[in-house]
């Protein structure tokens, strides 16, 4: 961990704090390790209403007495710990013995390369949970900033049942300070999570960098890694968590700069749209805990299966109502890392008819048109909205793609995900129907307008087919996150334009039966009209 300057670091965790103060329903805070009081300074000049400073060191306990005069502040000349007793405080010094501002701790460590704990002092601990029941605190607070140099899990084991909205920890690498196992992260975080801070945000940087990140729920860290965590209730992530992972994604959400994806048409039913979307989500810097699709309409389960074996998702989970299609799905994807879910997925929850045929591409919660492929079944099948699935499973947060492919209805599902698509901001590849398909089937344009105004930018559409006028009568589209979207840039080309192919004497090349059967019945249709 390097020597800090003005702030500690901790400008960017002010800016996060700044960014939540319009979601929190208490404006009191707790500095816990205040030092020269740089925290809780800039919080009340955010606006915060009163501050509650905890600080052990006699030289810093005067500074701050200066500072707080005549602000809305109470000082505490105590440590805090997980219950009340005297302890020694290990005072850093630098190689001559002069007392450091820094590392000052419960927690003694042997001569380091920052500083020696060549001091100590006898101090009172205390308690939060005991401070509270004294009535010397409040029973209630919106943010706890806890910076204890090594003691930090200790304070979160003395909290008792006061559940500030908002707290951060400093967390540190255990190769570097191996004695302050109460600052690691993998200690830190399951205990937060054990309190019902579901949601953590972790303000990373590298020893020996200046560099710094902001992931969300990380999974994991490197051996260098220090800074700060910053755990959220899940009542205040309901309300706040679209802000804050829009907030995070302008840190480190973006896809690769300079991309230059290869664009190009084929025959090939798919084939198009895989080459594009792979290198693109190769490219995402996305949070690595993103790493999950969901395939609406997953059919026979292809699209999800090419996306599995590059390497792209590790894991898929696929919706599809058609009992003989899941039958197959169960059959394809038994030994891989999937979730299969036999319903289909619409903008509530319940249950709905669902009709298909002899094409089982064509089925669908609407009725075919004279251009589409009769019905022959239908079948009452469960209806699942994905806002409902995802907080069920706790996958808010982890989608990194959504494909929606189900013959008409692709806006009811995206108006079930709303929560979702705020929380995960995925990548979506949806389905565009143009010419008359099914009964009450969702406008195209209403799709990219309501995208539009959810955040969404169309980044390009792939095996568009036309009727025999020249019309776009449907098309897949992707659709990415205006905030993880970098500015078009020049030079801007041309999309190559597929062999010719005569559909009167050649069969259309095609990985895909149902977009054969269903063009051929449409040109037949048109033909006899």
């Amino acid at each position: 961990m390097e020597a800090k300057q003005s702030l500690y670091r901790l400008d960017t965790d002010i800016e996060l704090i700044n960014f939540l103060k319009q979601h929190l329903q208490n404006l009191q805070f707790f500095d816990v390790g205040a030092k020269k009081g740089g925290f809780s300074e800039a919080l009340l000049e955010l606006g915060f209403e009163k501050a509650f400073i905890f600080e052990p060191l006699p030289s810093h306990q005067k500074k701050l007495a200066d500072k707080f005069s005549s602000a809305p502040v109470r000082i505490f000349p105590c440590a805090l710990d997980a219950e009340d007793r005297q302890a020694p405080f290990h005072v850093a010094c630098d190689e001559d013995g002069k007392e450091l501002d820094y590392f000052q701790s419960l927690n003694k460590i042997p001569a380091h390369g920052f500083f020696k704990h060549s001091k100590e002092i006898p101090v009172e601990c205390r308690s939060l949970e005991s401070l509270v029941k004294g009535g010397e605190i409040p029973s209630k607070v919106g943010v706890l900033k806890i910076d204890t140099e090594g003691n930090d899990l200790k304070v979160l084991l003395g909290l008792g049942n006061l559940r500030p909205e908002v707290i951060l920890c400093e967390y540190v690498p255990k190769e570097i300070y191996p004695e302050w196992e109460y600052s690691f992260a993998d200690k830190l975080i399951p205990y937060a999570k054990s309190l019902g801070y579901d949601v953590v945000l972790a303000v990373q940087r590298r020893a020996g960098s200046d560099s710094e990140t902001v992931r969300l729920n990380p999974a994991s860290f490197t051996p260098q890694d220090w800074g700060n965590l910053v755990f959220l209730t899940k009542e205040l992530f309901l309300r706040a968590g679209p802000d804050v992972v829009k907030w995070c994604s302008l840190r480190y959400g973006k896809f690769a700069d300079g991309l230059d994806v290869e664009r190009t048409a084929t025959v090939e039913y798919g084939a198009e749209i895989k080459n594009y979307l792979v290198p693109l989500m190769k490219s995402f810097r996305g949070f690595e805990e993103q790493t999950i699709l969901m395939d609406v309409g997953a059919l026979k389960g292809d699209f999800s299966k090419v996306l599995l074996e590059e390497g792209v998702v590790s894991k898929a989970i696929l919706f599809e109502p058609n009992p003989d299609s899941f039958l197959a799905l169960t059959e394809k994807f038994g030994n891989c890392d999937t979730t299969l879910v036999n319903a289909a997925v619409s903008a509530s929850s319940g249950t709905a008819f669902f009709s298909f045929g002899e094409d089982p591409a064509t089925g669908s919660l609407h009725i075919p048109t004279a251009l589409t492929p009769p019905s022959t079944k239908k079948v009452e099948v469960q209806v699942l909205s994905l806002d409902d699935f995802a907080l069920s499973k706790d996958f808010l947060t982890s989608i990194a793609l959504l494909k929606i492919d189900t013959q008409g209805a692709d806006l009811q599902v995206l108006k079930g995900a709303e929560r979702l698509l705020a929380f995960s901001q995925p990548i979506i590849v949806a389905e565009l129907i143009f010419a008359p398909l099914y009964e009450n089937q969702d406008s195209a344009a209403e799709i990219i307008m309501w995208l539009e105004n959810h955040g969404y930018v169309l980044a390009g559409i792939f095996d568009d087919f036309y009727s025999r006028e020249g019309c776009l009568s449907w098309c897949d589209a992707i659709f990415i996150p205006k905030s993880r979207y970098a500015i078009p840039q020049a030079p801007f080309r041309l999309k190559k334009s597929p062999p010719a192919v005569n559909h009167e004497t050649q069969p259309k090349q095609t990985a895909n039966p149902r977009k054969e059967s269903m063009f051929r019945r449409i040109m037949q249709a048109i033909r006899n009209s």
